[in-house]
């Protein structure tokens, strides 16, 4: 076995592990030799990545106007057919309030109360008989035809 000599100086401790290190550093190297591959790849992928968010985020956008649109086409389709229900004039459906049926059916009933009316007055009679008795018979004549 070879004896012990102890360390007196810096440069013999230095001149010791100077293999010990190199050992120990290459090693490290080798571990992280592909570093600069990785970080390269990191750079494409983040922008890669933020490109991908930014579009994501524009598609979003795009999904809720088109979600928007699309509630506006139902509504005014639901108070459409509802108005056609209780007969209101196609001028007037735009008119009626409301996001739900109910509210909108609410909305035309009681609109449809003042627009459509089921009672018709009669025409007044006029029964001054002005002129001729015989231009007289044929008007109450007709009178009589006409009143349902």
């Amino acid at each position: 076995m070879a004896e012990f000599t102890p360390i007196e100086t810096q440069e013999q401790f230095d001149k010791m592990i100077a293999g010990r290190l190199e050992r120990a550093e290459n090693k490290i190297r080798a571990e992280y030799s592909d570093y600069e591959a990785i970080k390269e790849s990191n750079a494409k992928l983040t922008a890669d990545f933020e490109a991908l968010k930014a579009e994501n985020d524009g598609s979003k956008a795009t999904i809720a106007e088109l979600n928007k649109k699309i509630s506006g086409l139902e509504t005014s389709q639901l108070r459409t057919r509802i108005g056609l229900e209780h007969n209101i004039p196609l001028e007037m459906i735009s008119r009626l309030a409301g996001t739900t049926e109910e509210e909108i059916k609410a909305d035309a009933e009681s609109m449809a109360k003042f627009v459509t009316s089921n009672t018709h007055t009669a025409p007044l009679f006029n029964n001054d008989p002005s002129g001729d008795t015989e231009k007289a018979a044929y008007k109450n004549l007709l009178g009589g035809l006409i009143t349902k």
